[in-house]
């Protein structure tokens, strides 16, 4: 089953995201989630990669004063029988909301957003340079699992606090993160930290306070797999790449796991490269 993306005009923020793989019996899974001041709408997309099993068999939502119901005026429910449910809700009153379902199939998947222009707008890891304009700019590799980089987030809109953290693909939180604004060579309003890479997939998530009070949450949909080596070549490439010829290009590797045998390869722009 692939990650849904709810389907709301305006400025759509994510507020939870994730996928599980299921057992082989029916289970019962339950959702708790923040909705601030500053979200208008909130839709709910639940998705079944069901195989031979009965897939969905039912779903239930509560807003802060009970039961969204699919009678409801402000609420538009598509049921899409074993194999998911759209629930779009107009009040999106602010407080904890619970989304409680029973499901049995291969897989599922849920995502949670709604209109909102508080958002984790960005987020990457990020290297420092000194040349060309310096400053910041994104790593041209994935970060390496067990080493520590420097990443940088944007938070869009309003907000009064923000605290984040890494969380697994079930949407389970298993490492806070330190970001900070007022870093050298960011933006005034990028949070910029170290952040000790996982070994397993990650989204990274915001929450906090709103301007009046009120909890939220923000995940940045982008699910991250950290690599197990780095390379990097070592010196200026352009002195030792000279014309036609045999040239050594020295390089590092460098691995958190134990080793092992490594194949290597190498082009170029212009495709002058022959052989390894």
């Amino acid at each position: 089953v692939e990650m849904l993306v709810p389907e709301l005009p305006g400025d759509l923020a994510t507020i939870l995201l994730n996928k599980e793989d299921l057992p082989i019996w029916s289970v019962q899974r339950n959702y708790y989630f923040p909705v601030d001041g500053t979200a208008t709408r909130l839709s709910v997309r639940i998705a079944v990669d069901r195989g031979e099993d009965p897939g969905l068999t039912s779903v239930t939502l509560f807003r802060p004063s009970g039961t969204a119901d699919p009678t409801d005026s402000d609420v538009t429910w598509t049921d899409l029988g074993p194999d998911g449910s759209v629930i779009t809700v107009e009040d999106s009153v602010a407080g904890e909301w619970h989304l409680t379902f029973f499901v049995e199939g291969e897989s599922v998947s849920l995502n949670v957003g709604a209109n909102s222009d508080l958002d984790l707008s960005s987020f990457q890891f990020s290297e420092m340079l000194d040349v060309g304009h310096g400053g910041l700019h994104e790593m041209r590799s994935l970060p390496v699992a067990g080493m520590s980089h420097t990443a940088a987030a944007s938070v869009s809109g309003s907000f009064a606090t923000a605290h984040f953290d890494l969380v697994n693909e079930l949407g389970a939180s298993f490492q806070a993160i330190q970001l900070n604004v007022g870093q050298d060579g960011a933006a005034d309003d990028t949070f910029v930290g170290t952040v000790t890479v996982p070994t397993q997939p990650f989204r990274v998530r915001v929450s906090g306070q709103d301007p009046n009070g009120r909890s939220y949450q923000r995940t940045f949909p982008t699910l991250i797999t950290p690599q197990a080596v780095d390379v990097n070549f070592v010196g200026d490439i352009g002195d030792v790449i000279h014309g036609p010829g045999t040239v050594v290009l020295p390089f590092t590797v460098t691995t958190t796991t134990a080793g092992g045998v490594f194949a290597l390869t190498a082009q170029d722009g212009l495709g002058y490269v022959q052989s390894v």
